[in-house]
């Protein structure tokens, strides 16, 4: 269930990707995109795996390592690499708060925050 999870995110991610530039950001844009662009049926496999991690913490370890592979992948983006990550983690935290049912933004809210999040992506009056 993990590997088809991850494996799903990638081709999601590949896919918001394809169109893209070399700009700075771009694969921030792509993460975003694709955490956004989530299905019920990939709710209803990360539910599962959440049942099967609670018996089993090894579960995560995979989950753990392709995270790492992302943070690393957000950090040279080519924007200020704390930027990055509060991005990577605005977009997890939504992710959950989706899965759980934790308040997830809706509607024009959630559209409001998406739009947020790619203007963080933006390279313009960057300082390092």
């Amino acid at each position: 269930m993990v590997e088809y999870l991850l494996q799903r995110f990638e081709q999601d991610l590949e896919q918001a990707n394809s169109g893209e530039d070399s700009r700075p950001g771009a694969w921030l844009r792509a993460y975003i995109h694709a955490s956004c662009s989530t299905g019920h049926e990939d709710i209803d496999n990360a539910a599962g795996l959440l049942a099967a991690v609670a018996n089993n913490e090894a579960f995560l370890d995979p989950l753990r390592v392709q995270y790492a592979a992302w943070q690393e992948q957000a950090e040279h983006d080519g924007i200020p690499p704390a930027r990055a990550t509060l991005i990577r983690l605005a977009l997890d935290g939504l992710w959950f708060a989706d899965l759980l049912g934790f308040a997830p933004p809706t509607g024009s809210l959630r559209e409001q925050v998406i739009t947020e999040l790619l203007a963080l992506t933006q390279k313009k009056g960057d300082e390092e």
